[in-house]
């Protein structure tokens, strides 16, 4: 008995962990604010651009290239943190807002 509720148990947490699972470029980026910096860079590398502000913090800039039919756009993607090194913004310019596995995120 004890193993059967421990299966469901299981299950369950398996399956609101794949519900959760973001569905758009907007979903993944908006979940990462409040996080460290680190966790998009372990995610998807070193950005290409750091822009300190005046504030302390930073604009952390990703330029990816995607293919759109017959002509290649330059996707942006940003995130700004704090002087604590903690997103507190996002944002992004020509990107895929689904079919962002592309983008090389792992």
């Amino acid at each position: 008995m004890r193993q059967l509720i421990f299966s469901v148990a299981v299950v369950s947490l398996l399956s609101a962990c794949a519900s959760n699972k973001a569905t758009t470029l907007d979903d993944m980026m908006k979940s990462w604010v409040g996080l460290p910096i680190e966790t998009v860079t372990k995610r998807i590398g070193d950005a290409d651009d750091v822009q300190k502000t005046s504030t302390g913090g930073a604009v952390y800039s990703w330029f990816t290239p995607i293919q759109d039919g017959d002509k290649t756009i330059q996707c942006v993607q940003q995130f700004r943190t704090n002087r604590n090194g903690d997103i507190i913004d996002w944002g992004y310019t020509d990107c895929p807002k689904e079919g962002w596995e592309q983008m090389g995120y792992k």
